[in-house]
């Protein structure tokens, strides 16, 4: 079916997005050390980086597949 083609295709968009803001997240942090940028010491900002990075490592110590690829999987099975 179409629509859980689309879903299916809104999972990645969202994997996509949370991997950029790992990536950017960090090349910000180290960047921003250097450049004095006070934006990048705010605890929001940084907690939420570290959770999600914990996250994959946690997943990866354990062998878990990332619930966004089994879902996606999932989708396009049903697609």
């Amino acid at each position: 079916m179409e629509i859980y083609r689309w879903f299916a295709d809104a999972v990645v968009a969202l994997h996509a997005a949370y991997v950029g803001f790992v990536i950017a997240g960090l090349l910000a942090v180290l960047v921003g050390y250097l450049r004095r940028w006070e934006w990048i010491r705010n605890p929001w900002f940084r907690w939420i980086h570290f959770l999600m990075i914990a996250v994959v490592v946690v997943e990866s110590l354990f062998g878990v597949k990332c619930p966004l690829t089994a879902w996606e999987e999932a989708l396009r099975t049903k697609a």
